[in-house]
C-alpha cells in the first residue's frame, strides 16, 4: 500500500460513496472515476485489498502449476490496474504485451503509470484500450477480470463469456466471495468446459458439484489473509472505523480456466482422495466439520479429533490448505494433509 497522511472528511466521504455503488450494484450505470485524487483513494484501499485476494489466488494458480497464455495480458475493466500488477509480481516470466482495458481513459492512464512502475516483473509494452473487439483478441492472450461482474448485466456478462474469454488461451477471473457471484461464476464455468480446462479452484475436470440437487444453499469461496500493516498502520485503523469494514474478512471467489491441461489433481507421491475447503471450517461436538470440493461432489465432512488430532489441530489454527487429499473412512476424514506436505 503506498503510504500518506489520513484522508481527510470529504474523503472518506467519497471512499463512502464509492462503495456504496459497488455494494448496490449502481456502479456499472457510470463512469465513477470523477478525478484522479478518487482514483488515488481507491487505489490506496478498495484496490489494496483486492490485490490481497489477488495474491491468494495467484499463490494457489502458482501451487496448482497454472501458466499464463503466453501471449499478451489483457486486464479487462482494469480500473486502476491492481490485477495486472498483482499478476506481473507473481507471474515476471509474462512480461510481454499488457492490455489495459477500461471505459476510463483516466483510469487507463492512472494503471499505466502504477504498472510501468511496479515491483517484479515489469512488462515490454502497455497498450490502453477503451474500446476492445473480442475478435481481435489473440488465442494466446491471458484475460483479467476482477470485481466487475457487479456491473454487468446477463447480456454483456454473456458476450464476455461466450465472445472474449472463449477466444482466450486463458483467463483468471476474481470477485468478491458472495453468493451471487460465486454461482454466476458457477455458470460461466459450465459454459466454457468444453474448450477450457478448470486451474482453480476445483481439484478435478468435473461438473461443478454445488451444481447437485441438496447444494442450492453453499457457494464456493474462500478467505484471503491481510498483511500485518492492515493491523498495525494507524491509516487502516481509521479506513475500518470510517467505513464499517472488518479488516479481517477478505472473502473471494475466483474462477481460473486454460486451454492446457494443468498439473495432476494430486502429486503422484500422495494418496488419498483430492479436495478442497470451501468457506471457514466449523467446530461440531465432536471435532470439525468441513465443506469439501471433490470430483465425486460437494461433501459435508466430519473430522474426528481423536481419529485425526494432528489435522484437526492444524485446521483450527488456519493452516494448511485450501488444497488437500483426504483419508476417508465411511465419509469421515480420519487424517491426509495437503499437497505441500512433505
Amino acid at each position: 500500500m503506498r503510504g500518506g497522511p489520513e484522508p481527510g472528511v470529504a474523503e472518506w466521504a467519497r471512499l463512502g460513496e464509492l462503495r456504496e455503488r459497488f455494494l448496490g450494484g449502481t456502479a456499472g450505470g457510470a463512469d465513477y472515476w470523477i478525478d484522479r485524487r478518487t482514483l488515488e483513494l481507491y487505489d490506496r484501499f478498495f484496490a489494496a485489498r483486492i490485490g490481497w485476494k489477488w495474491d491468494a489466488v495467484l499463490q494457489e494458480l502458482k501451487s496448482r502449476r497454472f501458466r499464463p497464455g503466453g501471449g499478451p495480458l489483457l486486464d479487462w475493466g482494469c480500473g486502476t490496474g491492481i490485477a495486472s500488477r498483482c499478476f506481473m509480481r507473481a507471474f515476471p516470466q509474462a512480461g510481454g504485451v499488457v492490455v489495459l482495458h477500461d471505459r476510463s481513459d483516466e483510469a487507463m492512464r492512472f494503471a499505466e503509470e502504477r504498472l510501468a512502475g511496479c515491483a517484479g516483473g515489469v512488462p515490454d509494452g502497455i497498450r490502453r484500450a477503451r474500446v476492445l473487439d473480442p475478435e481481435a483478441v489473440a488465442p494466446e492472450t491471458t484475460v483479467l477480470l476482477s470485481h466487475v461482474l457487479s456491473e454487468l448485466d446477463d447480456r454483456l456478462l454473456d458476450g464476455i463469456v461466450d465472445g472474449l474469454l472463449r477466444r482466450a488461451g486463458a483467463f483468471v477471473w476474481v470477485e468478491p466471495g458472495t453468493y451471487a457471484e460465486s454461482r454466476r461464476l458457477i455458470a460461466a464455468r459450465g459454459r466454457l468446459m468444453d474448450a477450457f480446462y478448470v486451474a482453480g479452484p476445483c481439484p478435478h475436470q468435473e461438473t461443478c458439484g454445488l451444481c447437485a440437487e441438496g447444494r442450492e444453499r453453499h457457494w464456493c469461496h474462500s478467505f484471503a489473509r491481510p498483511p500485518v500493516e492492515a493491523f498495525t498502520d494507524p491509516v487502516w485503523a481509521g479506513f475500518s472505523k470510517q467505513l464499517g469494514i472488518d479488516l479481517r474478512a477478505l472473502p473471494y471467489t475466483y474462477l481460473a480456466m486454460c486451454r492446457d491441461k494443468p498439473r495432476p489433481d494430486t502429486p503422484p507421491e500422495k494418496t488419498g482422495t483430492p479436495a478442497r475447503l470451501l468457506g471457514r471450517v466449523r467446530e461440531t461436538p465432536g471435532g470439525l466439520g468441513v465443506l469439501s470440493c471433490e470430483a465425486t461432489g460437494v461433501h459435508e465432512r466430519e473430522i474426528r479429533v481423536r481419529e485425526a488430532k494432528r489435522l484437526a489441530k492444524a485446521l483450527k489454527k488456519g493452516g494448511g490448505g485450501p488444497y488437500f487429499h483426504w483419508k476417508l473412512r465411511e465419509g469421515r476424514i480420519v487424517g491426509g494433509g495437503t499437497d505441500a506436505d512433505p
